[in-house]
């Protein structure tokens, strides 16, 4: 089997990442692959995520899916949703040089990440026209969504931080690459993301971390901090993570305070 690239992992992690709904029986239906993409309406999508399954099981167990296989990997460590608090965060951003040109453009990517909990592949597919510094929005591609952008809201500061690094980089084409390779050999490449994570991890490594971070752990941790911030509303939470389903938000109140402990320690104190 030829290797898989690390840029390539994201899509299978995303296959692996599907929501398993309320109506997941292993009890009626024993087949836990049809099940994980049973909410994908395209054949063509149901195709790719089978192939890619395939694929990843073949790299890392090198044997194909199969039901107890699945269901092992599933219960997994690398599915938990564990993050770092927004002040460990606050460190490893404020490593950033903003005076560079790298660090410019480093900077607006940590935001995204942070501010709009972006996945790695939504920013790596970004084009200069997606950016709209007037109204501070951005058009994504975003997971699941074919051809179809949604367009997001920024924060002041990542909307400052796109428009600088833009500037800086003298992007003046709608088409071009909105983060591109700054090394000399490759200049103006879209940057990957591998490129990205290595970012991430290293930044996080200097900062003092020892958690292993990546990208999407960053996404964890600031879906996290949403769902604390407005005390476990699960809907609002959703529109700030764009899941497609509610129920996989309640996956990330295991990151908050124990809050059935400090509920049942208070009805506890009733009788």
């Amino acid at each position: 089997m030829t290797p898989i690239h690390p840029e390539n992992l994201s899509v299978l992690e995303n296959s692996l990442a599907l929501a398993i709904g309320e109506d997941f029986s292993l009890e009626n239906d024993p087949d836990v692959i049809q099940q994980l993409i049973g909410d994908k309406r395209s054949p063509n999508t149901k195709r790719e995520y089978q192939k890619d399954l395939k694929d990843f099981f073949l790299f890392v167990a090198k044997k194909e899916p199969n039901r107890d296989l699945v269901l092992e990997f599933l219960h997994l460590e690398h599915r938990e949703t564990t993050g770092i608090p927004a002040t460990d965060y606050a460190i490893v951003i404020a490593l950033v040089d903003q005076n560079t040109q790298k660090g410019k453009r480093d900077y607006a990517i940590l935001r995204l990440l942070w501010d709009n909990g972006l996945r790695r592949n939504e920013i790596v597919n970004l084009n200069v026209h997606d950016f709209n510094a007037k109204d501070k929005t951005l058009s994504i591609l975003g997971k699941g969504k074919g051809s179809q952008k949604e367009v997001l809201d920024l924060s002041d500061k990542t909307a400052a931080a796109i428009s600088s690094w833009i500037k800086a980089s003298k992007k003046k084409r709608g088409n071009d690459p909105l983060f591109t390779v700054l090394a000399y050999h490759k200049n103006g490449a879209r940057l990957t993301g591998e490129a990205i994570r290595r970012l991430v991890d290293g930044l996080c490594k200097q900062a003092g971390i020892t958690k292993k971070m990546s990208p999407h752990r960053v996404r964890h941790s600031a879906i996290t901090t949403v769902l604390d911030l407005n005390n476990g509303n699960y809907r609002a939470t959703q529109r700030f993570s764009r899941h497609a389903q509610v129920q996989t938000v309640l996956k990330y109140d295991d990151n908050r305070q124990r809050l059935q402990k400090q509920m049942s320690d208070s009805i506890s104190e009733l009788i």
